[in-house]
């Protein structure tokens, strides 16, 4: 059986590593600001909100989804402890990253 510890341990340090890796992204080749460091964690909900509010629903949608569903896989790796729920927690995390990869690289 896998610790409650360590499930929190192994998604904190995936999401990480995860926000490392965005900044090494953005802050290297593309030379973005660096507001980007903060927004890149922040960019599916925040936008999810803006783009409901402006009425552009697909956008929205998606960013809401995507960070509702790593939300709720998180806490079900937590709870339940199990590998599967596990591995899926991390899958979800690397769909938040890359759809956060999207809204910043479309400039939204």
């Amino acid at each position: 059986m896998i610790t409650r510890r360590t499930v929190i341990i192994s998604l904190a340090v995936s999401f990480s590593l995860q926000w490392a890796l965005s900044v090494l992204f953005w802050m290297g080749p593309f030379h973005a600001r660096p507001m980007v460091i903060w927004l890149a964690p922040l960019a599916p909900p925040y936008y999810g909100v803006r783009f409901l509010i402006e009425r552009d629903l697909d956008v929205a949608l998606v960013s809401l989804i995507v960070t509702v569903l790593t939300i709720v896989f998180c806490l079900l790796a937590v709870l339940i402890r199990r590998t599967s729920t596990l591995i899926s927690a991390h899958i979800m995390l690397v769909a938040y990253w890359f759809w956060s990869y999207c809204l910043i690289g479309i400039g939204v």
